[in-house]
């Protein structure tokens, strides 16, 4: 089995850490070369292993072709759990794009800032744009906050991968981590 964790070195770490831990060949994509050693070096023992893949998203044609390369090497990529920021629109399409021609289908985790429920934005989320895509079964992570005594903060790194990998055993179309609302309480 072979999953991809894009940005599975930074807040969803603990994701590709668990990944690895339940058997899947894990390609990691992360521009730090430092963090991708530092997770291939803590997950030695998993029943998986990590395959660190160096590369920034942004830099489309590069992302796409390190896909490529880590599909050709590990075989069809059957889970994909995205985060990619704001600054690279594009970036998810591209992925969502490759995969879809893949002769297997692959769920695809796309993690999304909570400002996608912020009710003064359009309403539309990410699955939308996602439906054109047959060959994936498209699951949104939407990352929320924490309302605690009178006021609320932002989710830990530690919760953020646990409500991941919750909503990757739920395998609901939507997984809220934390609250979005009341808006008005966000930190």
């Amino acid at each position: 089995m072979h999953a991809v964790v894009v940005g599975g070195t930074g807040m969803i770490r603990d994701v590709s850490v668990f990944l690895a831990g339940k058997g899947y060949d894990v390609t990691v994509v992360a521009r730090n070369h430092q963090r991708l050693n530092s997770l291939v070096n803590d997950t030695p023992s998993a029943e998986g292993s990590v395959h660190p893949a160096q590369v920034d998203y942004h830099d489309g044609d590069a992302f796409l072709k390190e896909m490529e390369r880590a599909i050709s090497t590990y075989g069809p990529i059957q889970l994909a759990v995205v985060w990619i920021h704001s600054t690279a629109p594009e970036a998810p399409y591209k992925l969502a794009s490759l995969l879809d021609q893949s002769i297997e289908s692959c769920d695809y985790f796309h993690i999304i800032g909570s400002s996608v429920a912020d009710p003064s934005r359009d309403s539309t989320s990410g699955i939308e744009g996602f439906h054109r895509f047959k060959n994936l079964r498209y699951h949104e992570v939407i990352l929320g906050f924490i309302l605690e005594n009178d006021g609320s903060r932002w989710l830990t790194h530690q919760e953020i991968s646990q409500g991941v990998i919750d909503a990757i055993h739920s395998n609901r179309t939507t997984s809220i981590v934390g609250v979005v609302k009341p808006w008005s309480k966000k930190p």
